[in-house]
């Protein structure tokens, strides 16, 4: 039997990342608020209690009640004490290809404060639940209100969509030998 949006509960959400207007975190903003009472929280956001902000800090700065702390990677703003949270809490690693692949553990060290974790590619959720964390897959996707095909022909052979910053050093070299032989925007 399929559950229309309606049947779902209206849920309070305090949804912690750094503002960024092109975040996965803004888009995801945008869906949560069409079903859900949704507060940010992080630098810029509605909420921004600072670097030292605890999950309980932040729950209590807008009421204490909350049903769920949604934290999303990339432009993370992860509070303190997650393991004390008045709430429910989830992680929504979208970064795993970057940051699961080290050798260090520290991605799923982050993960293990949280009470789920959410991975962007399907490809490591078992990499999480070999580690005994609760994970499942949820993949990035796009807001078709900003998303959409531009009016026009575009004379591209690959577009790319994300950021290339120090240190994306694999991305930074994919992009240079595409350069040399399609035209990239």
């Amino acid at each position: 039997v399929a559950r229309t949006s309606t049947s779902l509960p209206r849920l309070r959400i305090l949804l912690c990342a750094h503002k960024d207007p092109i975040h996965p975190a803004t888009y995801c903003e945008t869906a949560l608020r069409r079903s859900h009472d949704v507060i940010t929280a992080g630098r810029g956001q509605e909420l921004d209690l600072g670097a030292g902000a605890t999950a309980r800090d932040l729950v209590e700065a807008v009421g204490g009640k909350v049903d769920l702390l949604l934290a999303i990677e990339g432009a993370t703003y992860l509070p303190g004490e997650l393991e004390e949270a008045p709430c429910r809490t989830a992680f929504w690693a979208i970064d795993n290809h970057l940051r699961a692949t080290k050798g260090d553990g520290s991605h799923f060290q982050v993960a293990r404060a949280f009470d789920h974790v959410f991975c962007a590619q399907r490809d490591f959720v078992a990499a999480f639940r070999q580690r005994g964390l609760a994970a499942g897959w949820l993949p990035n996707a796009c807001d078709p209100d900003v998303h959409r095909q531009a009016p026009g022909h575009r004379d591209l052979d690959v577009l790319f969509v994300g950021h290339v910053r120090p240190f994306h050093a694999r991305r930074r070299a994919l992009l240079d030998r595409l350069l040399s032989r399609f035209r990239v925007e």
